[in-house]
C-alpha cells in the first residue's frame, strides 16, 4: 500500500496525533479481549463464517479484532490497515502470530493502488468494524468501501460493522455503559439534537479526545450501494443471539452489520 494525495491530511494528521502511542496503549487496555464490544465483532464474525477465510480489516486500530478472529474465529490470514502509525505499532508489538498477520499504516479514502509488491492482494473478506465515524463525508465512506472491494476477491463479501448512535443516546445506562465503558459523545453545544452529519468528540480520556462525525445507517448503506451490487442490512442481535456474548441484548439490537458484495 503506498499513501500519497492530500484529501483528509488536515483530519489524518488530527487522528495520528489523538491516537498517539499512550492513547493506543490506553485504547488496547479498554477494548482487550473480553471487552462486550469488541467481543460481538468475534461473535459476528463467527456467525458469518470467517473460519479458514483471508481478512482484510480497515481501521484495525493496535489488533484488537485480528487476537479475536484468529483465536476465536479461525480464520487463516489477516491483513490489518489502519491511519494512526502508533496503533499500528500496537499492533504489531502485540504478540500475534506474524506467520498469519500483515498491519500497514495508510489512509484507506487516499491511499494509491500503485504496482508495489501488496497491491495484488487479493482476501476472502473485508472487515470495517466502528470505522464509518470517523469519516468525514459519504465521498471518504464510498472510498472506504471502493479501498476494501479492491483488494478482496471477485464476489467476496465486504462487512461493515455500525453502531446507531441514535439508538446508543437512548440506550440504558447498562446498555450504553456495555458498548462504551468510560467513552463518552460529546456534541457541540450549538447542536441540541443528534442529527446526521454532526461533528462530535470521542472523549476516552481528558488527554485522548478523538474527532468523530454522525451517520445513520441508511446513511451508509446508500454509499455502499453506489460500490456494491448487493447490500443487505443485518441486525447484530439476529447474528449472535444464539452464539453467545457480554454484550446486553438492548446493546447489540443497535449495532447493525452492512454485507456488501456483487
Amino acid at each position: 500500500f503506498t499513501t500519497r494525495g492530500n484529501r483528509m491530511v488536515e483530519y489524518t494528521d488530527v487522528m495520528s496525533a489523538a491516537y498517539n502511542e499512550t492513547a493506543a496503549v490506553m485504547y488496547r487496555q479498554k477494548y482487550s479481549e473480553g471487552d462486550p464490544t469488541w467481543d460481538t465483532v468475534a461473535a459476528i464474525a463467527r456467525g458469518l463464517n470467517f473460519t479458514d477465510k483471508s481478512v482484510l480489516d480497515v481501521g484495525c486500530g493496535p489488533g484488537i479484532n485480528a487476537e479475536q478472529l484468529l483465536n476465536k474465529c479461525g480464520i487463516s490470514s489477516y491483513v490489518g490497515f489502519d491511519a494512526s502509525e502508533a496503533q499500528i505499532n500496537a499492533a504489531k508489538n502485540a504478540g500475534l502470530d506474524e506467520t498469519k498477520t500483515k498491519f500497514f499504516v495508510g489512509d484507506a479514502c487516499s491511499t494509491a493502488l500503485t504496482d508495489d509488491e501488496n497491491n495484488d492482494l487479493q482476501l476472502d473478506v473485508a472487515l470495517a468494524s466502528f470505522v464509518v465515524p470517523h469519516l468525514a463525508s459519504t465521498q471518504d465512506i464510498k472510498a472506504l468501501l471502493t479501498f476494501c472491494k479492491r483488494f478482496t476477491k471477485p464476489n467476496a463479501s465486504t462487512y461493515v460493522v455500525i453502531g446507531d448512535d441514535y439508538g446508543v443516546v437512548r440506550a440504558s445506562g447498562e446498555a450504553r455503559d456495555a458498548m462504551l465503558g468510560p467513552v463518552k459523545y460529546h456534541l457541540p453545544e450549538n447542536e441540541p439534537k443528534w442529527k446526521t452529519g454532526v461533528k462530535f468528540d470521542v472523549v476516552f480520556s481528558p488527554d485522548f479526545i478523538v474527532p468523530a462525525y454522525l451517520w445513520d445507517v441508511e446513511d451508509v448503506a446508500t454509499c455502499a450501494k453506489a460500490i456494491f451490487s448487493h447490500v443487505d442490512t443485518i441486525n447484530a442481535w439476529e447474528v449472535v443471539k444464539d452464539l453467545g456474548t457480554s454484550l446486553p441484548k438492548e446493546a447489540a439490537q443497535v449495532m447493525f452489520v452492512l454485507h456488501c458484495r456483487d
